[in-house]
């Protein structure tokens, strides 16, 4: 292991915890890819037959030309560009159905297909967000048992997990986020 887990405390071993951030991404994608191995789902359906508690408002994607998973990995969903600032731990965290519709306690816009999908390249955040909501409701369990499920467990991740917020049991082991200036998050 190598770092600190804060700019003037412990250092990092190897039972240190970080934030995967965006690269969850990937992650996400490698258990979509054996979740379409096992047959459980497709690549190039219309992201609303996953749908159930969330519709995507009416854009650019059209029933000839619609959001699926393959456009929202590849970044060309057409969906509105832009990640997130994130959360402080004090901070009540919204819901993902909160974070597509932009409501409060979500600091961001809601997500709108801004463009027509499979045109144009635009890192889009709100995208995966939406795989986050289509995977839970396809599958009527939270994203983290899913992500248990076809990604960490069969890989043999240990430390690894996707429970939002981190249980205060692991917070001593996990790094901090910091600041340009060097500040602790």
């Amino acid at each position: 292991a190598w770092g600190v887990l804060e700019s003037s405390g412990a250092k990092a071993d190897c039972s240190s915890l970080f934030q995967g951030g965006s690269l969850a991404k990937p992650a996400t994608l490698v258990a979509v890819l054996r979740m379409k191995q096992a047959g459980a789902i497709g690549f190039d359906d219309d992201i609303e037959t996953l749908l159930t508690d969330y519709r995507l408002p009416a854009g650019q994607q059209s029933a000839e030309n619609p959001v699926t998973l393959r456009n929202l990995f590849r970044h060309t969903s057409g969906i509105t560009p832009g990640g997130y600032q994130g959360y402080s731990p004090e901070s009540a965290l919204p819901t993902t159905t909160q974070i597509l519709r932009g409501q409060a306690p979500a600091n961001a816009p809601a997500i709108a297909v801004v463009a027509k999908p499979n045109e144009h390249l635009a890192y889009s955040g709100g995208g995966y967000t939406l795989i986050e909501a289509a995977l839970q409701d396809r599958f009527k369990r939270p994203f983290e048992q899913l992500m248990q499920e076809w990604l960490i467990g069969p890989f043999g991740m240990r430390q690894a997990s996707f429970v939002q917020p981190m249980p205060n049991a692991n917070r001593n082991h996990a790094a901090k986020g910091h600041l340009v200036d060097g500040s602790p998050v």
